[in-house]
């Protein structure tokens, strides 16, 4: 997604794109909020467009081993999405909210920011042999 010819997120990077994610839509929207005094509402949906934007960049990862693909993306998600579920409707005063979600849309643009400077060639597996003629 980030790259047409595949440019690889490492593992913890893939664990940190959906939570940041929602950290920075979250504090953006606690700004006017806070010019108000208002206090600002955790939407599940947010979070469940967290998980599609985990699940949208889960082919970029590279995954070390094949339990990597299956027995951590699904959980983390799923999980995600449960929080989600689970803290709807909670308000949060609005301070705290821009004070979390400034850094983390700040980490966010500097990870976007670095991921678009890499190179967008995969690396060749190693296991692959490379004949020469």
């Amino acid at each position: 997604m980030l790259c047409a010819t595949g440019r690889q997120l490492r593992v913890s990077t893939w664990l940190l794109l959906p939570l940041l994610f929602v950290a920075a839509a979250l504090g953006v929207a606690a700004v006017p909020f806070m010019a108000l005094g208002w206090q600002v509402e955790v939407y599940g949906a947010l979070f469940g467009a967290g998980v599609a934007v985990g699940l949208a960049n889960s082919d970029e990862v590279e995954w070390r081993a094949d339990w990597q693909r299956h027995g951590l993306r699904w959980p983390y998600l799923a999980g995600l999405g449960l929080l989600g579920i689970a803290v709807d409707g909670m308000t949060l005063p609005a301070p705290v909210v821009a004070g979390l979600g400034a850094p983390a849309a700040v980490a966010l643009m500097r990870m976007l920011r670095r991921t678009q400077r890499q190179s967008c060639l995969r690396p060749r597996p190693s296991s692959t042999p490379v004949y020469r003629l």
